[in-house]
């Protein structure tokens, strides 16, 4: 009920990404592995497309911030100290 519709726009409209903006930006992914919107085939598929440093699993649905909010603030936090 606290989600809503989210602008096509950012789906479709196509980036433009650098090696030397983007390319430059230490990068990690956190899986959810119960989505059933992003299944866990398709997060793979991203994650290994744009090589990460670390990939974090986590046990939650599309939403972290509401199913595992104390597990995603944690590995946040992991992130942000490292």
């Amino acid at each position: 009920m606290l989600l809503s519709y989210e602008p096509v726009e950012s789906a479709i409209t196509p980036l433009r990404l650098t090696e030397n903006n983007y390319g430059r930006v230490p990068k990690v992914y956190i899986e959810c592995t119960e989505d059933k919107a992003v299944t866990p085939f398709i997060q793979r598929k991203m994650y290994t497309e744009t090589p990460c440093e670390k990939v974090y699993s986590l046990a939650a649905s599309h939403s972290p911030f509401f199913s595992k909010p104390q597990e995603l603030s944690d590995i946040l936090c992991e992130i942000a100290l490292q």
